[in-house]
């Protein structure tokens, strides 16, 4: 633990120095930075990254595909298509027939479609053809499901979602291309769920027996595995590593823990403790996530790469005063 925080100072101290240089880099990717209501980009890589000037400013809502240019936002409470950003004319298109402003969006792996959605108001919306010919696709009203809406994964391109309602009466459902609802083998509490790179299985984290559930969507067969070591799993991502293999990680609010699972194995080859309560895995760039964002001005972001290896970076936030493009 004394290893982490002396390389954390290390880090800092060099961004610092990096910014006072304004030296310019690589851009990691881009995201919606609650606390000043702006989207950022996140320029450098994990471990020597610092948040950029705003490059869109009094956003309301945003959500941009990992490692790309462009994004959903929402100004005024008017939804908008965003794009070159990063360039120095960032292009915004309203978005006609968007049904309501979103809590949450979820990108399909190749970028082309956006699930936004809201769990309070249990509904979902796709958003297609992105990013050369945005099309908003009808809503869909999830009040005809029990329980809370908890979660949602769309498998590239697009071609199906599913949504993981939990609570009393919890199901996980698939949607079909005719916007009907199909319910998934039975468990107790669904509270996060993803599909694997194929789109041939469907991982589910039943929070209510604590366990991983592995579903072939081929023949809607499931394996059940014990998520060992993790008190409150409430987030999972599939990915494929280096070798091929697909490796699960998954945040565990309460004990502040994040998870690497073997399916091929069925073990948890991995457990790393953080110092931050987790707020979810939201896709950064290539191989990086967000797992806590800001919520408020002085919060750092919280990354986590899988490459070189598995670690978890902080990017300060002194520098989320610039302002940009308004």
């Amino acid at each position: 633990m004394r290893r982490f925080f002396l390389v954390h100072a290390f880090v800092f101290g060099s961004v610092r120095l990096l910014c006072s240089q304004s030296l310019s880099g690589p851009v990691e990717g881009f995201t919606f930075d609650g606390p000043t209501e702006c989207l950022r980009a996140v320029n450098g890589v994990p471990g020597a990254a610092t948040l950029g000037p705003a490059v869109l400013s009094e956003v309301e809502f945003g959500t941009v595909a990992p490692h790309l240019t462009y994004g959903i936002v929402f100004k005024n409470r008017t939804a908008m298509f965003v794009s070159k950003l990063g360039s120095s004319h960032v292009s915004t298109t309203p978005l006609a027939g968007v049904f309501g402003q979103p809590e949450a969006a979820v990108w399909s792996g190749d970028g082309s479609e956006v699930v936004l959605f809201s769990r309070s108001g249990k509904w979902l919306q796709t958003i297609s053809g992105l990013p050369g010919s945005p099309k908003v696709n009808q809503h869909q009203d999830l009040s005809v499901l029990s329980g809370l809406l908890c979660d949602v994964a769309i498998h590239a391109p697009g071609s199906e979602i599913a949504v993981a309602m939990c609570g009393r009466q919890a199901g996980a459902y698939l949607s079909t291309p005719g916007q009907s609802f199909t319910p998934l083998p039975r468990m107790e509490n669904p509270i996060a769920l993803d599909f694997s790179a194929d789109g041939t299985e469907l991982y589910v984290i039943d929070a209510g027996a604590r366990k991983l559930i592995a579903i072939r969507l081929s023949n809607s067969t499931s394996e059940e595995f014990v998520v060992h070591g993790l008190a409150t799993p409430f987030a999972i991502r599939a990915v494929v590593d280096s070798s091929n293999k697909t490796l699960l990680y998954i945040a565990s609010r309460s004990d502040r823990l994040l998870g690497i699972y073997s399916p091929s194995l069925q073990k948890m080859e991995k457990t790393i403790r953080l110092s931050f309560e987790p707020t979810g895995i939201q896709g950064l760039g290539l191989a990086s996530f967000v797992v806590a964002s800001r919520v408020a001005p002085g919060d750092p972001l919280w990354l986590f790469t899988t490459v070189p290896q598995p670690a978890v970076f902080f990017v300060p936030a002194w520098q989320a005063n610039l302002r940009g493009v308004e």
